[in-house]
């Protein structure tokens, strides 16, 4: 008799346990109508979602080597920085005006200024007009070093275009464009290099 109720609480206990995994095990297999396919194809579009990061783009204008005025290069460093880390894709772009202005562009001819933005990791440069107070060989040799690339829709030297007008980027699985129209050139830089009296800086 005892033989016999200890079997009966064996089963009772076994069928406990049992039974949910069985209603769990109907419900999945029922709930799971998709075929292979179709679900390769949601896990695809899942991971391509969440790849794709918003695009932040950060832009410097008018610099005239002022690389420690205000927060300066370190400071954009930073911001850079704090953006990436909440997720967003950055990228640097200068508007021009960036290798005259002071004694580290004049006594370098610029060429400090150009390492800056290499080392800043700079992805695309529009010339401003100051970009050629050293003389426009200069700046296209500058432009040759440059780790970055330089656009512009309407300079021309020497009848033919110099630059791309425009670039397409594809950051994070999104693309991006961006083009720029140079701005009109004097016949004249607002300043010389050297007014021929040793003067560094000559007002036209």
């Amino acid at each position: 008799m005892k033989r016999l109720f200890k079997i009966l609480i064996c089963t009772i206990l076994t069928t406990a346990l049992l039974l949910p995994m069985a209603v769990y095990g109907a419900e999945a297999s029922a709930g799971n109508t998709k075929d292979p396919a179709s679900a390769s194809e949601d896990f695809q579009a899942q991971n391509e979602k969440e790849e794709k990061k918003d695009i932040m783009i950060l832009y410097t204008s008018d610099i005239h080597c002022g690389v420690d005025n205000g927060f300066g290069y370190a400071g954009l460093e930073q911001i850079r920085k704090r953006e990436q880390e909440k997720g967003y894709d950055v990228i640097l772009v200068d508007n021009g005006d960036n290798i005259q202005g002071d004694a580290l562009g004049l006594l370098t001819k610029g060429e400090a200024l150009l390492d800056l933005m290499n080392r800043m990791g700079y992805s695309i440069a529009i010339p401003g007009n100051h970009e050629f107070d050293y003389g426009i060989d200069n700046f296209l040799s500058l432009a040759e070093r440059a780790e970055f690339e330089y656009i512009s829709c309407n300079f021309q030297y020497k009848g033919e275009n110099v630059f791309d007008p425009y670039v397409i980027r594809e950051i994070g699985g999104r693309k991006t464009r961006r083009g720029k129209r140079f701005p009109a050139l004097p016949a004249e830089p607002a300043c010389s290099a050297s007014d021929g009296a040793g003067s560094p800086w000559r007002e036209k």
